[in-house]
């Protein structure tokens, strides 16, 4: 199966989200990586993966976002989760992956997540 990514930003480059549709597998994280890699700009300070339309993910796929994760760690940032679906949602609870990764249940929870994000970042506020 295909991957699909899409990204866009909000609060002045600072956050970026990005839309995964299809399988992020062996076949495909080399794709997620190359993206992932364009889009981390110095000023990225959040990395939302909407995951609605993720449909499968591999062990490879989990080292991507894995990677992800230590790279915006490693540079103060963070990286969330919105919209998995159950099987993606069983993946990480069996392999108890990023734990200090923020989850969110649906779109409205990430919204209220990120509304409060930018207002810190206009503030000059850690968050």
């Amino acid at each position: 199966m295909s991957l699909v990514i899409t990204s866009d930003f909000e609060e002045n480059q600072s956050i970026a989200i990005v839309r995964l549709i299809g399988s992020l597998d062996t076949d495909t994280a080399p794709q997620f990586d190359t993206k992932v890699a364009e889009i981390l700009a110095p000023g990225v300070r959040l990395v939302m993966l909407d995951m609605k339309h993720l449909e499968y993910i591999s062990s490879a796929g989990i080292r991507s976002v894995f990677k992800l994760f230590k790279t915006m760690k490693s540079r103060g940032g963070k990286v969330g989760a919105s919209n998995r679906q159950p099987q993606i949602i069983k993946v990480f609870e069996i392999i108890q992956a990023l734990p200090d990764m923020q989850i969110f249940a649906n779109d409205d929870e990430m919204d209220e997540y990120l509304t409060a994000v930018q207002g810190k970042i206009r503030n000059g506020e850690d968050f």
